[in-house]
């Protein structure tokens, strides 16, 4: 490391697979990076905050659904370096089962322009967020049935 330089580390993301009568919430991304992809409820984990409550103020604050995260819900993880966004995140993904009827609203529209559910396999052709794409790829689409 230069003299002068920062140390600098990767930022821990969270993300919530919200799935309902088959399908997965999925929102299109409206911040700089990512922007225009398909994401599902995510959110940064705050310093001394666990994971499991960061997932759920991802959910409550993108879509304004209630959801209990709990560790055995964690379904896998993803390491992302974006150079071109100068972004580096290892995200950890959850899966939670909505049985509510209320609808998603767009509570952060600076985050999310619009919400939808949709079917886990229409998602592999259409353009997704660098850290669910790696979960995908990694992973693949029948892990969440």
């Amino acid at each position: 490391m230069s003299q002068g330089s920062e140390l600098r580390r990767p930022s821990i993301g969270v993300a919530v697979f919200v799935l309902h009568h088959g399908l997965v919430l999925i929102g299109r991304r409206a911040r700089s990076y990512g922007a225009g992809t398909l994401s599902i409820p995510c959110e940064d984990q705050k310093w001394g905050q666990c994971p499991e409550d960061a997932a759920m103020v991802g959910v409550r604050e993108n879509t304004g659904l209630m959801v209990s995260v709990k560790k055995h819900h964690e379904v896998g993880s993803t390491n992302n370096y974006m150079p071109a966004e100068d972004k580096h995140y290892v995200t950890l993904f959850y899966a939670v089962h909505y049985s509510q009827e209320e609808l998603p609203q767009i509570s952060d529209p600076d985050k999310f322009t619009d919400m939808q559910w949709m079917g886990l396999h229409s998602l592999e052709r259409l353009k997704l967020f660098a850290p669910l794409q790696t979960y995908f790829e990694i992973y693949g689409f029948n892990r969440l049935k």
